[in-house]
Parts: structure tokens; C-alpha cells; sequence
């Protein structure tokens, strides 16, 4: 049993039935100073949209490599705590580059280096920052664990909401406060969503310490081999998951989906801003309000998320989430002003949700037996990192170059093709696959450590 916390001590974390949900809010709020404000910082400090765009991918290369680094470590480490351990030393160590792009507005810094250094700092913090979400996910599932038992995993949904609730909050109040004071202001707001998180998890670890030598043999993270054969190196387990992209032309149309609508994704993520106040003569505010009706609806689709899976299935979510994402952008070309980006906005909900939905289902249909996980973290490095760094990368050239409109132009008519190849596969492999046949997924080895 855990320890209740003293009286007027730790008074933040006082009620395990809310204590994932605080974790989630202080995490996101440190996320949403590296935003979509991110984009405004950057030009505010000279840098051109192409050099912004190099800059914002490069943490989506990082992504790619310094994440599963982070995460491999807190599997290495027995205790429950240790996820908690990391994430405050990420989250603090973070904020050190974050805080040293200051030296370029007092101009420390040559003006032929200001490209370089900030992209060097850029991806210095993306090294320590890579892992947040999935550590902070972890956290949030073992506690639910712990407090509920076996059921704590389905009120995930609910802690996690709080992640959203805070997004919002934080691109809400950036906007005007950067109208006022300038885009100085994220490294205050850094700074304090940063302290907050690391005393956060700092009380987390408080009452966890004292539970953390009653281990659960049975809950233990422990690899034994099953096979005959001997030994199965730890790269077994990337062998069997990147399998799942080749297997059949489905899961091949799928990857390429998810790759081409993430870039898609990222080049209104990562420079949405720099449209609405470049084109269409947005300010922080507006583009603060824009982020606020672009959560609520996502909560709103996330909470009927289950429903809408059992009703429609992946391939139709995946369809619908594309289809609206084109639109989306398509509509962004011919609006005459940011007042109508409001409107346009809400669609991003409709996207998010049911792409996240879809992609979870259909990967988890696909994933050898034992190896969900794995193949959740390939759709992560697909989407999130890949995806990520080619669509702002080259979304930041062909907006320096052609302007945004031409860019979102091009970015719904590749996911447009992309879709219709993944429907017309997904429908032939379904027209294809005899009735009655087992769709159960191969056991794979589970390997020891190296």
C-alpha cells in the first residue's frame, strides 16, 4: 500500500485518484512552450522560413534516435521509479539550451553563426526532451496501476485529457502575452512550466520511494527465451516489428500513409503561425484562439473514440481523417482573412482523432504477439519522427520559396494520391481475404538481454 503524504506536505499530489493527471498537465505545459509559437521565435530572432523549417525538423530527426535511448535506459532500470528519475532530469536538462538561445538577443552571438547555433541548441534540447511523452505515458499507466488495480488502464483517456486541457491553456495565454511583450516571453514561460514539472515529479517520486521495494515478482520486466535455438539478440525484436511494413501491400500502403500525412501534418504543426501572421495578418492572439477550438473538438472525438472504432473500423477512420486533413489545408488556400481560420480550425480535431485511432488499431492488428509495444514505438518513428522532419523540412523551403498557399496547395494533393492508393489496396486485400480466415497474429520470441 502507499503512503499518504504528511499533512501539509506534497499537497499538489495529496490524492492518488488525480495524481497521473497532474503529471500529464505539468508535462504538456513545458511541450507547449516548444509549439507551435515556436515558429514566431525563430523568424522574430532573423531566421527565414526555410532556416525555421531546418531548424523545427531537426528535432524530429532527433526523435528518431535519442528517444528509444531514453526509454531503453528506464527498461534497463528495475525500480518504478526510475521513469519518473529520468523524466525530471530530461525536462530540467532541457531547459538549459532552451534558455541559451537567449545569447542571440543580446548578440553574443556573430550574425553569421546565429543559423547554426540555434539549430545546434535546437537539437541539443530535443536529445533530452525526445523521450517525454512516451516516459510521461508510462507514469501515468503504472500509477493507474497501482491505485486501481488491473482497471486503472482504462481511465487513462481521463488523466490524459488533462495533457490537452493544458496545451490549450498554454497556447492561450502565450498569444496575447507575446502580442504585448514579444516572443521573449516563452523563455519565462519555459522556464516556470519547467520548475513546476520537475516539483511535480519530485512529489510523484516522494510517495512512490517508499512503495518501491515491494516489487510484484509477477509485474516485473523480465526477457527469458523460449526457443530451443538458443539466444535471441535484442535485434530480433526490430527485425520482427519492421517486418510488419512489407508483409502485404495493405501494411506497405499504410506506412506510406502515415509517413506522407504526418508531413503533411508537421507543415501546418510547424508553420501554420508563420501563414496566418505572414498571409493573412494574424496576431498572437488569434493564433493562440486558433490552438483553442482546435483541442476542444479533438477532446470531444477523442472522448466517442471507442465507438466510432467499433462502428466504422481503421481503414474508414484512416480515409476520413486524410480526406478532412485535405480539406482542411485546401481551404486554408482561398480563405481572404484569419477570421476564417477559426472556422477552418476545428477540423484538425476530426484529424488527429481519428488517424491516432486508426493507426493504434491497424498496427495492433498487424503486431507479432508480444511485441504491441514495439510496434506502436514504429508508427511513433514513422509518424512523428520521419514524417515530421521531411514535412518541415520541405515545407519550410517551398513556403520561403512559393509562399504558403502554394505549399498547403501541394501538401493536400500528395496526401490526397497517398489516400486513394491506401484505400484501393485496403479494399482489394479486403475483397481478397477468405471468409472465416484466422487473422491471429504469429507469437514471436521474446529475446534475453545482450
Amino acid at each position: 500500500m502507499l503512503k499518504s503524504p504528511a499533512p501539509g506536505r506534497m499537497w499538489l499530489l495529496r490524492d492518488p485518484q488525480t495524481r497521473s493527471a497532474y503529471v500529464f498537465f505539468a508535462m504538456f505545459a513545458v511541450a507547449g512552450f516548444q509549439g507551435r509559437f515556436l515558429s514566431l521565435f525563430y523568424r522574430d530572432r532573423g531566421m527565414s522560413d526555410f532556416e525555421t523549417g531546418c531548424i523545427l525538423s531537426v528535432s524530429s530527426l532527433v526523435l528518431v534516435f535519442a528517444g528509444r535511448q531514453w526509454t531503453a535506459w528506464a527498461d534497463d532500470c528495475e525500480a518504478k521509479t526510475a521513469k519518473a528519475y529520468l523524466l525530471a532530469l530530461s525536462v530540467f536538462c532541457a531547459e538549459v539550451p532552451f534558455a541559451l538561445q537567449c545569447l542571440v538577443d543580446f548578440g553574443w552571438i556573430p550574425d553569421r553563426l546565429v543559423f547554426g547555433y540555434l539549430l545546434l541548441l535546437r537539437a541539443a534540447a530535443a536529445c533530452f526532451f525526445a523521450a517525454w511523452h512516451p516516459l510521461a505515458n508510462a507514469i501515468g499507466v503504472e500509477d493507474l496501476l497501482d491505485t486501481h488495480g488491473p482497471s486503472g488502464p482504462t481511465l487513462f483517456g481521463g488523466e490524459r485529457l488533462w495533457g490537452a486541457v493544458s496545451w490549450l491553456l498554454v497556447h492561450l495565454c502565450q498569444g496575447p502575452l507575446i502580442d504585448w511583450y514579444g516572443t521573449y516571453t516563452l523563455y519565462f514561460g519555459h522556464a516556470l512550466a519547467t520548475c513546476i514539472a520537475v516539483y511535480v515529479l519530485c512529489n510523484w517520486l516522494a510517495i512512490k520511494r517508499p512503495a518501491e521495494g515491494i516489487e510484484n515478482e509477477a509485474t516485473s520486466r523480465v526477457f527469458t527465451p523460449v526457443t530451443p535455438r538458443g539466444t535471441v539478440c535484442c535485434g530480433a525484436v526490430d527485425t520482427a516489428v519492421v517486418s510488419i511494413v512489407h508483409r502485404t501491400y495493405e501494411t506497405l500502403a499504410f506506412f506510406a500513409l502515415m509517413l506522407v500525412s504526418a508531413a503533411g501534418m508537421s507543415q501546418v504543426e510547424n508553420l501554420l503561425f508563420l501563414f496566418m501572421t505572414d498571409e493573412l495578418e494574424a496576431d498572437g492572439t488569434v493564433c493562440g484562439l486558433s490552438v483553442v477550438v482546435t483541442v476542444l473538438l479533438e477532446i470531444a472525438f477523442f472522448s466517442v473514440g471507442p465507438d466510432l472504432l467499433a462502428a466504422f473500423g481503421e481503414h474508414v477512420l484512416l480515409v476520413a481523417a486524410c480526406l478532412t486533413f485535405v480539406v482542411r489545408v485546401w481551404l486554408y488556400t482561398v480563405v481572404p482573412n484569419w477570421g476564417y481560420i477559426l472556422l477552418v480550425e476545428p477540423l484538425h480535431g476530426v484529424t488527429i482523432a481519428t488517424i491516432t485511432l486508426g493507426g493504434n488499431a491497424f498496427v495492433l492488428r498487424h503486431a507479432p504477439k508480444g511485441l504491441e509495444a514495439n510496434a506502436q514505438a514504429l508508427l511513433v518513428t514513422v509518424r512523428t519522427g520521419l514524417g515530421y522532419f521531411l514535412g518541415t523540412f520541405s515545407g519550410g523551403y517551398i513556403m520561403g520559396a512559393k509562399g504558403g498557399r502554394h505549399l498547403y496547395r501541394l501538401s493536400g494533393l500528395i496526401v490526397l494520391i497517398f489516400t486513394a492508393v491506401y484505400a484501393l489496396v485496403a479494399w482489394r486485400e479486403h475483397r481478397q481475404r477468405r471468409p472465416g480466415a484466422s487473422s491471429e497474429r504469429e507469437p514471436i520470441v521474446k529475446p534475453t538481454r545482450c
